[in-house]
């Protein structure tokens, strides 16, 4: 190779072919046969296990360290922190900024990670197009793609599910492998293993389970339900429901005392 900065005890130290990389770091990028250009790599053991993998940056002590079978080979990925991006093998354009974000993304591609252990503790990540801000966000997200999530813990038990927006802390908690929901606000939607919801507003829809096919929009909307088919907009609309189905309630505290009536309808006060 040519053209390469080093500087570490045993940084790069199985460069062969690959050029133009900047190496810094005890064991930086010293694991395996570095075939691989334009890397700039930082900290100890940072790139440790860099193949092929080419215009990736990668800072933090064991960031981009490489878990992969065959060892780094995606490229244009960033990761920033400690551990970030720790298992990268395959996956290309990732952005990991935070400690221990986005460790096991291993296939995965195009992910947008900020905040520390967020997208952290799957059993392995292939999923690509999602985007996890926040501490602890979508930290089991396993393979579900296209997922848009924002604060502390919210999707925080999503593995396969995709193409859901999560914000809010504890927002969309619960749900596993589900899709298609949209959870804004704190708690919202909090309790859902159930698809296609839409909950906006705090705690919003924040008992449903089950069932799916829900609106709920305004502060605590919905907030005891637990069945599927209902809307509710509007401040605490509908929010005594707990088993009732198919019903819609617009206007601040509409239906409020309905607990388990089927298929009603309620427009104002």
């Amino acid at each position: 190779g040519h053209n390469n900065i080093t500087i570490g005890s045993f940084a790069g130290q199985k460069l062969s072919s690959g050029c133009d990389n900047i190496i810094f770091g005890t064991c930086a990028a010293s694991c395996c046969t570095f075939t691989g250009r334009l890397n700039f790599i930082a900290g100890c053991y940072a790139g440790n296990c860099i193949t092929s993998g080419c215009y990736n940056h990668f800072f933090g002590n064991c960031a981009g360290y490489g878990m992969g079978s065959t060892g780094i080979t995606g490229n244009h990925n960033l990761a920033i922190g400690c551990c970030a991006l720790y298992c990268i093998g395959t996956g290309s354009g990732n952005m990991v900024i935070g400690e221990k974000a986005g460790t096991k993304i291993i296939t995965g591609g195009c992910n947008y990670i900020f905040g520390a252990y967020a997208g952290e503790q799957g059993s392995g990540f292939t999923g690509s197009l999602n985007i996890l801000l926040g501490y602890y966000a979508g930290r089991y997200l396993e393979g579900g793609s296209r997922n848009f999530i924002a604060g502390y813990d919210a999707g925080g038990a999503l593995t396969e599910g995709d193409r859901s927006v999560a914000i809010g802390d504890s927002a969309l908690a619960t749900a596993t492998t589900q899709s298609y929901n949209v959870a804004v606000g704190s708690g919202a939607l909090n309790a859902a293993t159930s698809a296609e919801n839409v909950a906006v507003g705090y705690r919003a829809g924040a008992a449903t389970s089950s069932s799916g096919g829900n609106t709920y929009i305004g502060y605590q909307a919905g907030v005891a339900n637990t069945t599927g088919q209902n809307t509710a907009i509007g401040q605490n609309a509908l929010v005594s429901n707990q088993t009732g189905t198919g019903n819609t309630a617009i206007g601040l505290k509409a239906m409020d005392a309905n607990v388990d009536g089927d298929n009603n309808v309620a427009i104002g006060e």
